[in-house]
């Protein structure tokens, strides 16, 4: 209703970086500045629909962004209460490979540089309430040395241009809110890859990506 306060809140992860400084931030389509903080008040002065976005950028820069939308209704008559719709694709993470406590932070960056350690892939995928189930999780791999690209697709790695390779995913193994998939010997290279996770509505994740040099 209008006048009357609306308290909206989130909860952000962010596994490799943290959060930027002031994330996240909320702006509430009605021209006033944006707010920043895991939980914000907003009094809306007239009726309509707006839209509310939520940012949010890790240290590294990295930003993700939600839209909710909220119809506000005017004091007169017999208004129901203020009704958020919101459109919540799932979300799903790209683990590093796991460093044993008595390794040293140098025997550790060593350990994710090689080949071996990225054999398996895995992470997580979550589906927020209220959920229609993760339908699946795709990975697209691909290694370039030099000039030469090949994407992982039937069991192995194939010659084909970067661009097909950006698009080439392959099922991942979803047990739960933990997807894995396993990759045949890798040879040294640049690799990028890239994580997808699908709901049962057809709602689909943002893309993560991560590329490293392997030897």
């Amino acid at each position: 209703m209008v006048g009357q306060p609306v308290t909206v809140s989130v909860a952000v992860v962010d596994l490799w970086a943290g959060l930027g400084a002031g994330q996240p931030t909320w702006s509430f389509g009605d021209g006033s500045a944006p707010v920043a903080g895991a939980t914000a008040t907003h009094t809306f002065g007239a009726p309509g629909v707006y839209t509310i976005t939520l940012s949010a950028a890790d240290a590294l820069g990295n930003a993700t962004t939600e839209s909710f939308t909220i119809t506000v209704v005017a004091q007169s008559g017999i208004p129901p209460a203020p009704i958020l719709r919101e459109t919540r694709p799932p979300s799903v993470t790209l683990a590093l490979p796991h460093c044993a406590g008595r390794l040293s932070r140098k025997a550790c960056r060593r350990l994710r540089a090689s080949t071996a350690a990225w054999r398996t892939l895995s992470g997580a995928v979550t589906d927020q309430a209220p959920s229609s189930g993760i339908a699946g999780v795709e990975v697209a791999v691909y290694r370039m040395h030099g000039v030469r690209v090949e994407a992982f697709s039937g069991g192995r790695f194939r010659r084909t241009a970067k661009a097909k390779a950006r698009r080439t995913f392959v099922a991942a193994r979803v047990s739960g809110t933990r997807w894995t998939l396993r990759l045949p010997k890798l040879s040294p290279g640049t690799y990028t890859f890239l994580v997808r996770a699908r709901d049962g509505a057809g709602n689909e994740s943002a893309i993560v990506t991560r590329s490293v040099r392997l030897r």
